[in-house]
């Protein structure tokens, strides 16, 4: 080999070798990567958990809610009575409904909406009770909802000698309630302790207890839950909009009518047979008086 080629070779593989031994290999470029992109995500938990901290958790619940639903494909087995059945209301339909609460252009768009929106409701509503098993059925799966509570309460009480098993659900738990954004108003959502649990699963055996009860108890006439549920979200609109509290009177003077006659009674009567005319004024009147009794003890209690 000449001289001059071997003077170079001598200067050229010292520093072809430094720079390959400082070459980071592909294992270690990894490592730095994820370790990297670990910090990125620790700081945007971190940036997010202020976030809620120092909010109410209630809008991002909400908006999580609305991503989820926007997301949602439905089932092909889905049951049809789930959807919610298109109904609008004509302009002069909407004219007839301000008059009869003598609101203004300013209150028009606001009722508007809420008639729509309570309409497709209780039509919906309406479908799920043609398919609603018969009472008997419905009671004793609330029987079922609360001693399926019971044994769960039972199998919760057994994590007890358990401190790991409880610990883990104890931090799975508040961790996905965090992750999903629930509203921890009352504390429901971030059980600190089993006992926690228990008071929720007890709440929840409680009220499947309750339900049936109640479901014993109603007495005199019985309205359907749906137009129930319709006449009363049609009494807070009412007064919502008007500033009034619903009043019912089915009288003419002296004279039973047993149709509603007072001013929030004509009102829910008209929006009521609007969406569903087989409704009869008489079955109107009589969920006015359970109703708004309820309304009134509610703003007693």
């Amino acid at each position: 080999m000449p001289r001059t080629i071997l003077a170079v070779a001598t200067r050229i593989m010292p520093a072809a070798a430094a720079a390959v031994m400082s070459r980071p290999s592909g294992r270690a470029i990894g490592r730095s990567s994820a370790r990297a992109r670990r910090v990125d995500i620790e700081r945007e938990f971190a940036a997010e958990a202020h976030e809620i901290s120092e909010s109410d958790m209630t809008p991002l619940a909400t908006s999580r809610t609305r991503a989820m639903k926007s997301l949602r494909i439905p089932r092909s087995d889905e049951l049809d009575y789930w959807r919610v059945p298109a109904w609008s209301m004509s302009t002069s339909d909407l004219d007839t409904a301000c008059d009869r609460l003598g609101v203004d252009s300013a209150k028009r768009e606001e009722l508007h909406t809420a008639v729509i929106a309570e309409a497709r409701r209780y039509l919906r509503r309406t479908k799920q009770e043609e398919a609603t098993p018969p009472l008997s059925r419905q009671k004793t799966q609330l029987a079922k909802v609360e001693d399926a509570a019971g044994r769960l309460m039972r199998e919760v009480e057994k994590l007890a000698p358990c401190p790991d098993a409880e610990f883990a659900l104890l931090h799975e738990l508040r961790r996905q309630s965090r992750d999903a954004g629930i509203c921890n108003t009352l504390e429901l959502a971030t059980p600190r302790t089993t006992a926690d649990v228990l008071r929720l699963i007890a709440w929840l055996r409680d009220g499947a207890a309750g339900g049936s009860s109640f479901v014993d108890d109603r007495s005199g006439p019985k309205s359907r839950p749906s137009l129930h549920l319709f006449v009363q979200s049609l009494c807070s609109l009412y007064k919502q909009i008007t500033g009034k509290q619903a009043t019912h009177n089915p009288h003419d003077k002296t004279q039973y009518t047993g149709t509603p006659r007072s001013e929030a009674g004509r009102f829910v009567e008209f929006i009521v047979r609007l969406v569903d005319p087989e409704v009869t004024p008489t079955q109107i009147s009589t969920t006015m008086s359970h109703v708004v009794s309820e309304l009134r003890r509610q703003e007693t209690t």
